[in-house]
């Protein structure tokens, strides 16, 4: 598909480009709430926070997490993130990313 880079736009800019997308990968952010809010399919990255316990909760959310168990989850509200938890987001590989978008693109 065609690439969009529209680094200067509001939120309902982001939410029209995303609506005609077929597939956005985001991290735990609003983006990925915003996509999941317009109907897109999502890949949404978690390191550190809960991905059972923040969404995005829609069929066609993709939640993706390879937080050790022994790693407590960030709690949100807490004043910082340990060393621990900022590794998590490095144990989901580029290649982890491409199977799902894979599975929801073919």
């Amino acid at each position: 598909g065609k690439q969009i880079f529209d680094l200067d736009t509001n939120i309902n800019n982001t939410a029209a480009i995303m609506k005609k997308s077929k597939l956005v990968i985001s991290n735990d952010t609003v983006i990925a709430h915003l996509a999941a809010a317009v109907g897109t399919h999502v890949i949404a990255l978690f390191g550190p926070t809960d991905a059972t316990h923040t969404g995005p909760f829609t069929e066609k959310a993709t939640l993706l997490s390879k937080r050790p168990s022994a790693i407590k989850p960030y709690q949100h509200g807490a004043k910082r993130i340990t060393h621990a938890q900022a590794q998590t987001m490095k144990l989901i590989s580029v290649q982890d990313v491409l199977d799902e978008a894979k599975k929801i693109l073919n």
